[in-house]
């Protein structure tokens, strides 16, 4: 019996998703009943070499207590394998919540959040199976894999820190606390920048955007004539409850990176060579709650509305929007194709992903081309 459809829709969205850990669990869960479609995708992730997409399951059944990553086949749109994620002999008595997934470089590795159980898990793709695990603070959602430095990246929610792992010894190498707004510090999602030296962090707490220099691993200060280290403050709007999804321009001289704004709905353009504010894009009232983004080399970004189930696709150029496409129930994650011609969007509460087109030479570009269930 998978959990009451009101318990995910009751206007919680993200929020559901982020504090879910806070809810804890008043039953002792059976873990008899895999899923046999894609569920509950909170994380995505396309592999360098192939396109394939991996998905990370959010377990929010009530009897599957053991997350999984689904790989899915980038020309059939079909499920191809599933690694579960359940260790050892943990076989019942509390549930896997699952967060976000990155690959190394060369597609031979994953990397998963487990937040119920605070730690990395490094995933061999060849064999499918778990390589090892990594202990982190506490609640680690978002994750990005930083080909310059060979280093991984994970957001810890519930310890207001960002958690540097080597990916070569698999261990973790440095703790960064990041500054603390009037309601304390929560990072959700992690961009990096092309070069891999500065990672953008959004935090679901405060107005900040905080932002890391990968070489000497401490926080950036972006106003040296105050005292004490400072974010990216956004003036304009409310992100306390904001969206993970922050994405970095992959356009040559484009030193840009986009995040959803969620009072106003609207996408913060933050220049991430000065490290300000630069534009507020207003979204349109037929997108509400914007979540996951991502921008892409022919120029758009994709935007996420969870809360009106629509991709808004913004010119990057314009500053306009392009197109409004209907996808699934409560929209979230996204990911994109290696090439950028695919656009993979996690629908949370119908347990699907919606495939759009993004070939500029397609004449069904902009258009859900599939659902994987």
């Amino acid at each position: 019996m998978r959990q009451p459809k009101s318990i995910k829709t009751l206007g919680l969205g993200l929020v559901g998703i982020l504090f879910a850990p806070l809810l804890g669990c008043t039953f002792t869960p059976e873990c008899d009943t895999v899923p046999q479609n894609v569920q509950d995708p909170v994380g995505m992730a396309t592999l360098p070499t192939n396109g394939n997409l991996l998905v990370s399951s959010g377990d929010l059944a009530v009897q599957y207590c053991g997350g999984q990553v689904v790989t899915v086949d980038a020309t059939s749109n079909a499920v191809a394998s599933r690694i579960e994620t359940r260790l050892g002999d943990e076989t019942s008595g509390r549930r896997h919540l699952l967060g976000e997934i990155a690959t190394n470089a060369d597609g031979t590795r994953a990397f998963v959040t487990e937040r119920t159980a605070d730690r990395l898990l490094v995933i061999d793709l060849a064999s499918g199976s778990i390589q090892t695990e990594i202990a982190l603070e506490e609640d680690p959602f978002a994750v990005a894999f930083n080909a310059a430095t060979t280093h991984v990246l994970v957001s810890n929610l519930g310890s207001g820190s960002i958690s540097i792992v080597d990916a070569s010894s698999l261990s973790v190498v440095a703790t960064i606390t990041l500054v603390e707004g009037e309601l304390g510090s929560r990072p959700a999602g992690i961009a990096l920048s092309r070069d891999g030296a500065r990672a953008f962090v959004t935090d679901q707490l405060s107005n900040f955007i905080h932002v890391i220099d990968l070489n000497s691993l401490t926080e950036v200060d972006t106003d040296a004539s105050a005292d004490g280290t400072n974010p990216i403050e956004i003036e304009t709007g409310s992100t306390a409850i904001n969206s993970r999804g922050i994405a970095v321009s992959p356009i040559d001289g484009v030193n840009e990176a986009y995040l959803g704004n969620r009072d106003p709905d609207s996408v913060v353009v933050i220049d991430t060579a000065n490290l300000r504010v630069v534009d507020l894009i207003a979204l349109p009232s037929s997108c509400d709650n914007p979540d996951g983004i991502v921008a892409v080399a022919s120029g758009e970004i994709f935007v996420a509305c969870s809360e009106t189930d629509e991709v808004a696709v913004l010119d990057r150029a314009t500053r306009e929007l392009e197109r409004e496409i209907t996808v699934g129930d409560n929209p979230q994650a996204m990911a994109i194709s290696p090439n950028g011609q695919r656009v993979y969007v996690g629908n949370l509460n119908d347990d699907s992903i919606s495939v759009i087109d993004n070939d500029p030479a397609s004449g069904t570009r902009f258009t859900v081309i599939a659902t994987i269930p």
